[in-house]
Order: structure tokens, then C-alpha cells, then sequence
């Protein structure tokens, strides 16, 4: 089935874009600090890409 392989390859592409973000999260973290513009910002942007995951888990 092309659809499923579709899907899981898309998953295996997120889970690897949300563990990249969670690297330089940590990287940003570790050079500026916690509360850095940078370390926030980035959270930020994980944290969007966990609640979009968590949807799409959602519906399906």
C-alpha cells in the first residue's frame, strides 16, 4: 500500500524534525542559558510542532 508507506515515511520525517528541534534546543540552552530569547524561541517552535503531531495523532 502506497498510502501506508507514505504515512509512515511522513512519520519517520516529523519524529526526526521534532528531535532535530529538541537538539537545538538544547544546544541554545547550553550556550545561553535557559531563559535566553533563543532557548524561548526555539521552545516555542517545538512546542508547535508537538501540539501539531499530537492533532494529526488525534485524527487518526
Amino acid at each position: 500500500m502506497v498510502l501506508e508507506k507514505d504515512l509512515i515515511l511522513l512519520k519517520q520525517d516529523i519524529e526526526k524534525m521534532v528531535a532535530e528541534k529538541q537538539q537545538e534546543l538544547n544546544n541554545v540552552v547550553l550556550k545561553y542559558g535557559l531563559r535566553s530569547k533563543e532557548a524561548l524561541y526555539t521552545s516555542q517552535e517545538l512546542d508547535i510542532m508537538i501540539n501539531q503531531v499530537m492533532k494529526e495523532k488525534a485524527l487518526t
